[in-house]
């Protein structure tokens, strides 16, 4: 295989590993807004049952208060989970891109130490004409 059909496609793979990473960073930064809302949500509401309850609440608003509090904290813990999750794996893949970024490099390199090969071999080819011209004038004058 073409060694610079290998660079292209690991700059490829970095890249779509990039993409990826931005998709998941943009559902990290949902899930983070998402419990924040919830949290803030769960704050009025429990600020304005208290300030109800100052007021006189009943048993059975009470209850009914109590479940809606519940369901409201179950919602957010899985809120919670969801973005850990998420950050998982964006961590996950930003390992990823880190390690398919290092691959790019070291092709990077080989490609750059072999073009100082080549450039090098031409440039020794040209000395080794310029070298056996000069040596064919040297031979036709003496």
């Amino acid at each position: 295989m073409n060694f610079t059909v290998l660079q292209r496609y690991h700059h490829q793979i970095e890249e779509a590993l990039r993409i990826e990473v931005e998709i998941l960073r943009r559902e990290l930064n949902e899930a983070q807004e998402c419990v924040g809302r919830l949290q803030k949500a769960s704050d009025r509401d429990t600020q304005r049952f208290v300030a109800q309850t100052y007021e006189g609440v009943s048993s059975h608003e009470m209850v009914s208060r109590y479940a809606e509090f519940d369901g409201a904290m179950t919602t957010i813990r899985q809120a919670q989970h969801r973005l850990a999750k998420a950050g998982q794996r964006w961590n996950d893949k930003m390992a990823e891109v880190l390690k398919a970024a290092q691959e790019s490099r070291r092709f990077d390199l080989l490609a750059e130490q072999q073009a100082k090969r080549e450039q090098t071999q031409e440039l020794r080819r040209e000395q080794q004409l310029m070298d056996e011209a000069a040596a064919r004038r040297m031979q036709d004058r003496a």
